[in-house]
């Protein structure tokens, strides 16, 4: 069994996150578990200064996904899971498989960059329609993943469509287009 899990960026400034996530992943059945984390109040910052001063959607989408490795490597220090950084890594882990005995957190730039739009034949919108939410949900599909979670810091109803679920601001405007090619999908406050 594979697993996606997106790690909300807002769950960042939890002071008990790492203890909350080992919990949260001993409560879940054994499964290649690949986890990536949301920009938080970093991407924040630069969607402030982006409704000052507006800048090309599709720069700012990339400088977004850029600034997604700071979140990546402050996670990385905090836990000790195997991690992927970069696409080579990436390969080698699809063709090999992806540790069973601990999540693997992946660098978003691992499997999402550019030049990846025309490798998976499915493409986001490089604008802010898209977050961390589509993106797992696009690694949920080039993984052939089992189940997507993504964890949040607010309580989510169960029973919600993606649609409804981005029409209340839960998950992202790209989110329920591309979850209609993944069976299982949890969005679960940690």
């Amino acid at each position: 069994m594979r697993r996606v899990v997106k790690i909300g960026g807002s769950l960042l400034s939890r002071r008990d996150l790492p203890m909350a996530l080992s919990t949260w992943m001993s409560q879940q059945m054994p499964a290649e578990t690949l986890c990536i984390v949301g920009g938080g109040k970093v991407i924040d910052a630069i969607r402030q200064l982006d409704g000052v001063h507006p800048g090309d959607p599709t720069m700012i989408h990339w400088l977004c996904v850029d600034s997604l490795q700071t979140t990546f490597h402050l996670v990385a220090s905090w836990l000790d899971w195997p991690t992927i950084v970069c696409p080579g890594e990436f390969q080698e882990a699809m063709a090999s498989g992806f540790s069973t005995v601990a999540p693997t957190l992946l660098n978003v730039s691992s499997f999402y960059f550019p030049a990846a739009d025309s490798l998976t034949r499915i493409t986001l919108p490089h604008d802010w329609r898209t977050t961390t939410d589509a993106i797992a949900a696009l690694l949920a599909i080039q993984t052939e993943a089992d189940e997507l979670v993504v964890l949040k810091s607010c309580e989510v109803e169960s029973g919600f469509t993606p649609q409804q679920l981005a029409d209340q601001g839960i998950v992202d405007d790209a989110f329920p287009e591309i979850a209609e090619g993944i069976s299982v999908i949890r969005i679960e406050k940690l």
